[in-house]
């Protein structure tokens, strides 16, 4: 009897074929027969995503997309299809609690990517990257904080009544747990290693 496990694939974040399929290769081999390619997207899937998508096909992996009503599955071969308002949200959903790994097309500019680590934090989803050797990306979302002192330092830039001892003590806290998020960030990834 073939296994039931789940692979979910987001992320806008881009890959060659040889290293999609490379990583896909290994980890189905790891988990053996059976599973289902779980892809979540909002609109229409990325070359990445269609190459994963298509990969899983060859292999006879089961397909499933959570997606928009209205979004575009071209490229997709075969797959079932779940509509929804929080397509990658809902995706993760369906894989928690079940045996499953998210591999995400990991971009840094791109705040889905950071939303889908997100979600799957909150679900105890393990994610890893893609694009990147599927190094684990569980302990990567500490560089979200960087964003929000950001946001705090250009209100406190903007507001004409702001001194500039306060404004200098706001920025030097900010730079020193800036700091502090780069060395868990580095010591998070040598142990990784």
């Amino acid at each position: 009897m073939a296994n039931e496990y789940f692979v979910l694939v987001t992320g806008n974040g881009e890959s060659s074929r040889a290293n999609i399929e490379a990583l896909m290769e290994d980890h189905y081999y790891a988990k053996g027969a059976g599973g289902t390619l779980v892809l979540a997207y909002e609109k229409a899937p990325t070359k990445s995503q269609t190459l994963v998508a298509q990969y899983a096909k060859v292999c006879d992996k089961d397909v499933m997309v959570f997606c928009h009503e209205d979004a575009q599955t071209a490229g997709i071969p075969g797959a079932s299809q779940s509509t929804s308002a929080e397509p990658i949200k809902n995706a993760v959903s369906f894989v928690e609690g079940k045996d499953s790994t998210a591999f995400l097309l990991w971009d840094e500019q791109d705040d889905q990517c950071f939303s889908a680590l997100k979600y799957c934090l909150a679900q105890e989803v393990q994610a890893f990257n893609l694009c990147d050797g599927l190094v684990p990306l569980n302990d990567v979302i500490k560089t979200l904080p960087i964003q929000e002192h950001i946001e705090v330092v250009k209100e406190i830039i903007k507001a004409p009544e702001t001194s500039l001892e306060s404004l200098t003590e706001e920025l030097d806290a900010v730079l020193k747990r800036a700091q502090e998020i780069v060395q868990e960030m580095i010591k998070c990834r040598q142990s990784s290693l």
